[in-house]
Parts: structure tokens; C-alpha cells; sequence
């Protein structure tokens, strides 16, 4: 498929919005799930799209839309079908808390610059990192114990001891010995030096804004949308919801936007109050309406409404999968994906990863 500009300089805007925000506090069962997104849409389509938002809940009393305050699911489909129609792309990324921590734990003990018994074949994605932390995602008690030092930006070395120790005896049990051998006999200076990256990055625990998800998922959606600007040689303005506390962590993502190098397409153009702005109003509707679906999965499944939305999402998403765009992304357990697609009212036959055989397979290339 291949995207083309209709106007030279043409212009898109983009509107970004949060649910699911539970700053450092991975593992808050009553909300499970992160997500960052909302509605990349043509400049010179804008008037006439805020036109039909207003006209679609123009009988709410609400002083501004918000998804929580229990907007229906028809009234979603018809704001989805209505952005869909004007052009709009749905961009959005889902992080699974709980993986989210287990990824962490990969991160952490597996970097080349704190273990010494590896190399850097880990520092990037890959299939391997993935298997890993999928197989460590459904250790409980091994999350917990880590999601201590992700809430408070540190931790004392004994309990760091005592994570390494739960890790390397979950590896013998899963009989991925390699793997164990690998940290088993990490020492005291190698453990320090992992506390010490958290305690630099969260400024010793005042400042643990920077150990959230808000900075890498929404960096990882505008990598996306960067690469769709470039395909269609347009420029992107960039707008998001006023997020208290969180200054200094938009201001970086100016920075890296405004140095152009690995995103070079999109410029920020500040936080919106959500009162005002009837486009963060409908990034919140969006990212509200993905996070309620999948908090409720069981239930919402069952529901025609919330089937024929996400499959506007999944058929939307692989028309752009074609050409090498995410604009939406889970960052979750494999397993995640079915449910996505059984929220789209398929029924299909769960085909279980087998994790162990990737990391197997794939292990030794990354054993000093």
C-alpha cells in the first residue's frame, strides 16, 4: 500500500492523551494496564472534525468528555467511524504493567554494562529478550520483590541479593541452566551498580517521574508516527494533556525532538488543558475506551459494540503493518495478542509461545 501527500506542505496534528496512569506503582491490580494515545489528524481537516465531535455528544451535560465518566460504547463507535471517515489515524500503545516489570528485571541483569557475564546482544529488541521476559512475567513473587526498587527509584543491596537469588533459582526450575549460570554468582559491585543506574536516573528516589511509563511509551508512538510523516513527506505539531508533575519529562522529549536525530518530522507544541481542547477530550475517549476493554476483556468480549470497534483498530492497524508502521503496539505477554483479537469477536485457537526453546536456541549468542 503506498501513502501520498495531497497537498506539498500539508500539515498533521497530533493529539495525545494518557489513561492508566499510575506513576511508579507497576503492580496496582485495579489498573492493570498504561496507555498513551489518541488521533493523528490533517490540519485542514480540523475544523470540520471538532464540528462532528461536539455534534456526536451534544447532549452530554459533562463539562468536557472524559472516558471515565461512563460515555456508551455506541457513542465511541460513532466518534471512531467519524475520525476514521475524516482521515484520522487511531495511535495508540498498551503496556501490560506487570510485563512491564518483568522486561525491567531482562534489562536490568542482562546489560552488558552490569554483567559481566554477558555482552551486548541484549541492548536492543530481539526476539530473545522477549522470550525472556515473557518466561519471567509469570514469576509473582520475583515481580514484586522488583517492583519495590521501580517504585522507589532504590533499594538496599540485600534485597537486591535476594531478587538475583529468586531469578537464578527461577531459571533452575525452568531448567534454562545456561541462563542461571549466568547471574547466579553476580556480585555485590555488579548489584550496586544496577541500584545506582535507578537511584541516578530517579535522582535517589525524588524524582521517580523518570522511572514511569510516560517518557518511553510515548516515544516509542511517536517513532511510529515519525515514520509514517516521512512516508507521506508531511511535518507533524504535537499536542498533548497537561500532566501534573511532569515538566521536566515533556521538556526532554522537546529537547529530542527539536536535536531531529532519530525523529525528525514532529514538533511539540505544548500541553493542552483537556477542558479546552476538544481533540485531547477525544484522545482521552480513545485511550479510556482501550483501557476499560481490556481491564473488562471477559465481559467486554461479548459485547457487538466493542467487537466491531476493535476491528476497526486491528483491520486499520494491519493496513499500515504493511508498510512497516506500528500506529498502535502492545508491549505485553505473547499471549496478549489473542486477546486482542477475541475483543474483536473472533474466537481462535490460542497458539502457546514457547519461550524456553527461543531462549534455548538463542541464548549462547549473547554468553561471553
Amino acid at each position: 500500500m503506498r501513502f501520498q501527500s495531497k497537498v506539498g506542505n500539508a500539515m498533521l496534528e497530533l493529539y495525545f492523551d494518557e489513561s492508566g496512569n499510575t506513576g511508579t506503582n507497576y503492580l496496582d491490580d485495579k489498573q492493570p494496564y498504561f496507555i498513551y494515545g489518541g488521533w493523528l489528524i490533517r490540519q485542514a481537516k480540523k475544523k470540520e472534525i471538532c464540528k462532528m465531535i461536539k455534534d456526536i455528544f451534544q447532549d452530554s451535560k459533562a463539562k468536557e468528555l472524559k472516558a471515565k465518566n461512563g460515555i456508551k460504547n455506541e457513542k465511541i463507535k460513532e466518534l471512531v467511524e467519524g475520525m476514521v471517515g475524516f482521515g484520522a489515524i487511531p495511535v495508540f500503545g498498551v503496556a501490560d504493567k506487570k510485563y512491564m516489570v518483568a522486561a525491567k528485571i531482562i534489562e536490568t541483569f542482562f546489560d552488558h554494562m552490569y554483567n559481566p557475564n554477558v555482552n551486548g546482544y541484549l541492548t536492543y529488541r530481539s526476539e530473545l529478550k522477549k522470550a525472556l521476559a515473557d518466561n519471567v512475567s509469570l514469576n509473582e513473587g520475583l515481580l514484586h520483590e522488583f517492583s519495590r526498587i521501580i517504585h522507589d527509584g532504590t533499594i538496599e543491596l540485600q534485597e537486591m541479593r535476594k531478587i538475583r537469588d529468586m531469578l537464578s533459582e527461577h531459571f533452575k526450575k525452568e531448567k534454562l541452566f545456561e541462563v542461571q549460570r549466568s547471574i547466579v554468582n553476580l556480585s555485590d559491585f555488579n548489584l550496586n551498580e544496577m541500584i545506582k543506574e535507578f537511584e541516578d536516573i530517579s535522582k535517589n528516589g525524588t524524582e521517580k517521574r523518570w522511572l514511569t511509563l510516560v517518557l518511553p511509551t510515548l516515544m516509542e508512538r511517536l517513532l511510529s508516527v515519525d515514520k509514517y510523516a516521512e512516508l507521506v513527506h508531511e511535518k507533524v505539531n504535537l499536542y498533548v494533556d497537561e500532566l501534573w508533575g511532569y515538566q521536566n519529562v515533556f521538556d526532554e522529549m522537546e529537547g529530542i525532538l527539536n536535536r531531529e536525530l532519530f525523529i525528525k518530522n514532529i514538533k511539540f507544541s505544548g500541553q493542552c488543558r483537556s477542558d479546552e481542547n476538544i481533540l485531547i477530550q477525544a484522545a482521552d475517549v480513545l485511550c479510556g475506551f482501550v483501557n476499560r476493554t481490556l481491564s473488562t476483556k471477559e465481559k467486554s468480549k461479548e459485547n457487538k459494540v466493542v467487537n466491531e470497534i476493535w476491528e476497526e483498530f486491528l483491520v486499520i492497524g494491519l493496513v499500515y503493518q504493511e508498510c512497516g508502521i506500528d500506529i498502535w503496539e502492545y508491549y505485553a505477554h505473547d499471549d496478549f495478542e489473542y486477546e486482542m483479537i477475541e475483543l474483536a469477536g473472533h474466537v481462535i485457537e490460542i497458539k502457546k509461545q514457547i519461550s524456553n526453546q527461543i531462549i534455548r536456541r538463542n541464548f549462547p549468542k549473547t554468553v561471553k
